[in-house]
């Protein structure tokens, strides 16, 4: 193959590498920005009191004893009409104080127990152009790890409880997610490539 064409062809493909890997960089960084979080409740210490309303991780805390299981109730009764029929209602509310072990848990007015994070660039679409505009697409990988050790103790301690386990997976398909998530940006001169938002489906 001639020398020169062997250059330019060599040349080309570390321009190409070099561009992929300025997006994907750049994707990274917008993706940690928006995904990168912890997962927490919102706490204060020496609070009164909390309304637990069967939270899963209220309901860590209280099982290991960061949260006072003795309860507070608060509520009202009265009679309701429906028709000829008279119905007696209750609404009870049930609170919990936190003990000195669960004040000290608390950082910031929080209690976190998680963590999510953008892990990897799955799909960069190739360029295309809007009105003029130069566009990409990506795709980023993220995931969510426990990181409460009563979390972790409590699932260790209720291992052989049906129930409880049962409740610990529902707990894990609606707030320990992983999946994926896609982003549109635009070239731009002076700064590359630029977030323009996030695609939904």
């Amino acid at each position: 193959m001639n020398k020169l064409l062997l250059t330019t062809l060599l040349s080309s493909s570390l321009l190409l590498s070099a561009c992929g890997d300025n997006v994907e960089s750049k994707v990274m960084e917008v993706a940690a920005e928006k995904i990168n979080t912890p997962l927490c409740i919102n706490a204060y210490k020496d609070q009164s009191t909390i309304r637990y309303d069967g939270n899963f991780v209220l309901g860590a805390l209280i099982s290991e004893e960061y949260i006072d299981p003795v309860k507070e109730e608060d509520g009202y009764d009265f009679v309701m009409q429906s028709g000829r029929n008279f119905y007696d209602l209750n609404f009870r509310r049930e609170f919990y104080k936190f003990t000195d072990k669960g004040d000290a848990l608390i950082e910031d007015k929080k209690i976190c127990y998680a963590e999510r994070k953008a892990t990897e660039v799955v799909d960069l679409s190739d360029e295309y152009s809007e009105s003029g505009t130069t566009y990409i697409n990506a795709e980023v990988a993220y995931e969510t790890e426990i990181t409460a050790d009563f979390i972790d103790d409590v699932v260790d301690e209720y291992e052989d409880n049906a129930s409880f386990q049962r409740s610990f997976e529902q707990f894990k398909e609606n707030e320990i997610k992983s999946g994926t998530v896609k982003y549109k940006f635009k070239q731009h001169d002076e700064d590359g490539w630029v977030f323009v938002q996030q695609m939904y489906q």
